[in-house]
């Protein structure tokens, strides 16, 4: 069970950190034997339109913040690894610790995910499952005071979102 969640959780952050690809699992019996494979599905699916190559991409902080009706405990249960760079971002929401089996993952609403580093103007940003790599929302974010804000939606266990410069706020 430990390595299987290590799988999952290790794809889903290489895949949202700057590198040129995932990290391969040392422990491929595991992923054959419980026919994982649709998990590198999910993440091919997550990279489509995405350049890894990309030299101005970095690792950035990602803030997670609650809202005034979120249950502010969530905040050190949660982490986030980003990569960000000034037309481009692309990140993965975790559980610090993820649920077991026979433990109810919690679900998570209520939360912002702020990005710094990026292009002034508005994004538009798509959320996806982790399990199928399916879009699960899209909606467009604008920067605020040099940061991108973006709202999380509502998710069970961890989620994973992309978003793309859309148009460039013009300098003042």
């Amino acid at each position: 069970e430990h390595l299987m969640i290590e799988q999952h959780a290790a794809i889903w952050a290489g895949a949202c950190t700057p590198i040129s690809g995932i990290p391969m699992f040392w422990w491929w019996q595991v992923v054959d034997e419980n026919d994982l494979y649709q998990r590198y599905a999910a993440v091919s699916n997550f990279m489509k339109d995405v350049d890894p190559r990309d030299v101005s991409s970095k690792s950035v902080d990602a803030v997670l913040t609650a809202g005034e009706n979120a249950d502010k405990s969530l905040l050190k249960k949660f982490a986030v690894v980003c990569t960000a760079s000034p037309e481009n971002v692309r990140g993965y929401i975790h559980p610090v610790r993820y649920a077991r089996k026979g433990e109810t993952p919690p679900v998570v609403e209520h939360l912002t995910v702020e990005i710094g580093g990026v292009t002034p103007g508005i994004f538009r940003v798509e959320f996806y499952d982790t399990q199928t790599g399916q879009p699960t929302r899209r909606f467009d974010a604008r920067t605020k005071e040099n940061l991108l804000p973006i709202p999380v939606p509502k998710f069970t266990s961890d989620c994973a979102f992309k978003g793309h410069l859309l148009t460039p706020v013009a300098k003042r």
